[in-house]
């Protein structure tokens, strides 16, 4: 699982196999595992992990480069 569906799935669960997956919280919160990319239909937003911190968690550009450069190393890998 990319970096970017184990930050989805901290949040809002995810399910799905191979390359989509979604949301369990918010089914308009799709994720392509292949190309690390999401949507958020419902809010009309998608991006990568980066824009996901900034944009969903509503991080600053600072603390989300930090975390992805340092803390997403230590996400779970399943």
């Amino acid at each position: 699982m990319s970096t970017l569906a184990n930050l989805i799935k901290e949040d809002f669960g995810i399910s799905g196999r191979d390359r989509w997956l979604r949301s369990e919280v918010h089914s308009s919160l799709v994720v392509d595992d292949i190309s690390e990319t999401f949507f958020f239909n419902a809010r009309g937003i998608r991006g990568k992990a980066l824009d996901y911190l900034i944009k969903v968690r509503g991080w600053n550009l600072k603390d989300a480069k930090e975390y992805l450069n340092r803390g997403a190393a230590y996400l779970p890998k399943d």
